[in-house]
């Protein structure tokens, strides 16, 4: 989900998202997370390291923070933003959620 996050799109702001991730063979099975906007590979994942608004390293809790700059640059309304976990294995979570900006 979005942890603390305030987007104007007269002021911008950071976007932070978070999520948790399980694998029925274990955490070490994790490959990535990967966010995609309009159903397409952005390139940019989610981290387990303890950095960009994750919690904790190795928690299974995902996060990644990004500036949505400059002010005016989206309009207001709701965009498909969404996050794909997969693992080693090569299984991929369904796609979810969606990000509105007021």
């Amino acid at each position: 989900g979005y942890w603390d996050t305030q987007i104007s799109a007269t002021t911008g702001g950071m976007l932070t998202l978070i999520c948790y991730v399980s694998d029925p063979d274990g955490p070490a099975d994790i490959k990535e997370v990967e966010m995609y906007y309009n159903q397409q590979k952005t390139g940019a994942f989610l981290k387990d390291d303890g950095t960009q608004g994750d919690f904790a390293a190795g928690d299974q809790v995902y996060g990644i923070q990004a500036p949505i700059a400059p002010p005016n640059l989206l309009p207001a309304g709701q965009y498909l933003l969404e996050l794909v976990a997969r693992d080693f294995s090569g299984n991929e979570s369904d796609m979810w959620p969606y990000l509105t900006i007021n």
